[in-house]
């Protein structure tokens, strides 16, 4: 059998990622798993695997392919863990397992999908000072209560229109809150 000259295929659009080389992982942990641990070359690649695979809230990990070597000791196989007898509180000795440290740091890449977040739709994903601009109210229970009251049907613009009074609302419920000296909002807050 011939040694592969690269890690493994984007999962997308069949490119090679060479050993060693930068790749992003879908943060879902459904993509995660030791069945599916999908790979992609590209922003583009990941992209567009998330309308298939109907995630709400995606977000891809800037990950580095494993070297050749390492590929090499992961398909042999795996050590035992050291083990070594340690006295405890009481005396008595105990077997204690060590592994090795398998923590490391993962850097998020958070992206706008057109799927989640298109600049069309209510749904922004933002950082800082900004808030969100969501849709606040479960539309369905609305358009439900709407209709079992009066037997009306509920326009679209509704939902935008409820959700900023609740935002504003909110705001003057948090600023009774802060003034109070409390940093819990309450019911009572809401009441005039």
């Amino acid at each position: 059998m011939k040694p592969s000259t690269f890690w493994k295929k984007c999962n997308s659009c069949k490119n090679p990622i060479p050993y060693g080389g930068d790749f992003l992982r879908c943060g879902v942990s459904s993509c995660n798993t030791k069945r599916t641990n999908f790979a992609f070359c590209s922003m583009s690649c990941w992209s567009a695997h998330v309308p298939i695979m109907g995630h709400r809230n995606p977000w891809a990990e800037d990950a580095k392919a494993p070297t050749q070597q390492e590929t090499r000791q992961q398909e042999k196989p795996a050590a035992r863990p050291r083990q070594r007898t340690e006295p405890d509180s009481v005396g008595t000795r105990r077997t204690v397992t060590r592994r090795p440290d398998s923590e490391r740091t993962v850097r998020r890449r958070i992206s706008p999908h057109p799927s989640v977040a298109d600049s069309d739709t209510r749904t922004t994903l933002r950082t800082g000072n900004h808030e969100p601009n969501d849709v606040l109210v479960v539309v369905s229970k609305l358009k439900a209560y709407i209709r079992a009251r009066s037997d009306c049907k509920t326009s679209a613009t509704v939902n935008d229109a409820l959700s900023d009074i609740i935002r504003s609302e909110c705001d003057r419920a948090i600023q009774r809150a802060l003034a109070e000296g409390r940093s819990t909002v309450m019911g009572r807050d809401f009441k005039d």
